[in-house]
């Protein structure tokens, strides 16, 4: 009877899974897909123990929650550069693609019906960089990894030691097997959305991500992604509506003014983001902006709302409702190029909200006055009785 005791202990140590995280926590691509990864892993599954060194799992980890991955990811391959790496990381797992892959939604979906192959077959995973001449090495010892082209749009040049000559060469990155799937799921759970040719992601900031790893609670845990998975369907929601402004603007405002109440209900005063926005262009894929996104559950204007109006969370509403209304006049011009009236009208918005975002997001006060200046403009341009109900419908 002990000796079956024994047998049976062993038999579930066998199947437990150290993965250390020797990774910088950095905002980098590369470092925010595997961290994120980890992260939407341990929310998904019953993790045995996590930290800032390690994250302890079943060796089944990736079929539970590749099983249950619904996500769409639409963002297509790069054709010929990845067409041999996705091919071997499927022949890693003994997997077989019924189609050619294009997309990286068919490659979830590829490994969501194989998800029974996915077990890892080895007690530990070393998520550490190592520098092999040229080559990049993430959880492997020598070059034989898998190099899938969406990883490597940070492009890793300018490094450099007293050991090594790295300063004019640009690393070719390799990953093992289960690296690669961890970075998967990190792009999973960031993908906003694909807007023409750009592909947009949301991920945790550097420090979210060592503050989360650093207080090992899956409470916390899941009240972070519940909050990043409304921010994200807000930025969808206006991604998708609007291209003329920068996207910094219109998002750090809706979301200040959004998500706040969200904040408050999860009892969290602060929460930082990363927004990535890439291209694919030929072969290669290239990040055009890095935008960082903090939100406080109390919005800075809030307090100088107070101020100068009884009701300052109607403000809010309006604000929400009518300005960042996709179907409202105020984003339907700023996407509309038309004539010189037209132009006046969207030039005296972008104006509007330039003042706005300096309002809500840095709490400046003369923010609201250029905001108001703007939107009388644009009536003075157009005559659109839209931008004049908007200001009457605003507290007093």
């Amino acid at each position: 009877m002990v000796f079956q005791h024994i047998s049976i202990m062993m038999k579930w140590l066998l199947v437990m899974v150290r993965i250390e995280l020797k990774l910088p926590i950095a905002s980098s691509l590369l470092n925010e897909s595997i961290y994120e990864g980890l992260l939407y892993m341990i929310r998904n599954v019953d993790a045995v123990g996590f930290n800032v060194r390690n994250v302890t799992v079943d060796n089944d980890v990736f079929t539970k929650i590749f099983n249950k991955l619904k996500t769409q990811v639409d963002i297509r391959t790069t054709g010929r550069n990845d067409i041999v790496p996705i091919n071997k990381l499927l022949q890693c797992f003994n997997i077989k693609a019924e189609d050619h892959i294009t997309n990286y939604s068919q490659l979830i979906e590829t490994l969501r019906k194989n998800s029974n192959l996915l077990n890892i077959d080895r007690e530990r995973i070393n998520l550490s960089m190592k520098i092999e001449r040229n080559a990049m090495l993430i959880d492997l010892d020598r070059r034989e990894g898998i190099a899938l082209q969406l990883f490597k749009a940070d492009r890793y040049t300018g490094l450099t030691s007293i050991e090594l000559d790295l300063s004019t060469e640009q690393l070719t990155l390799y990953f093992s097997k289960e690296a690669v799937l961890i970075a998967l799921l990190g792009i999973c759970s960031s993908f906003i959305i694909r807007s023409g040719e750009y592909y947009y992601f949301l991920f945790f900031s550097p420090e979210e991500i060592a503050f989360l790893l650093s207080r090992s609670s899956k409470e916390l845990l899941d009240k972070y992604f519940i909050v990043k998975s409304k921010v994200i369907d807000e930025l969808g929601r206006i991604i998708s509506k609007t291209s003329l402004l920068s996207e910094v603007l219109l998002t750090d405002i809706m979301l200040s003014l959004e998500i706040y109440r969200l904040m408050r209900r999860e009892n969290l005063d602060k929460i930082s983001f990363l927004m990535f926005k890439l291209a694919l262009e030929g072969a290669t894929y290239k990040i055009y902006e890095l935008t960082p996104i903090t939100i406080y559950r109390e919005p800075p204007f809030i307090k100088i709302a107070e101020k100068h109006y009884r009701d300052a969370y109607k403000l809010i509403d309006i604000l929400y409702n009518h300005v960042f209304n996709p179907e409202g006049a105020v984003l339907k011009r700023l996407s509309t190029i038309g004539t010189y009236k037209i132009a006046s009208e969207v030039g005296s918005l972008v104006h509007a909200m330039y003042g706005l975002y300096r309002f809500v997001v840095l709490g400046n006060p003369e923010g609201w006055y250029v905001f108001l200046r703007g939107i009388k403009d644009a009536y003075e341009a157009s005559r659109n009785e839209e931008y004049l109900n908007l200001i009457s419908r605003l507290p007093t």
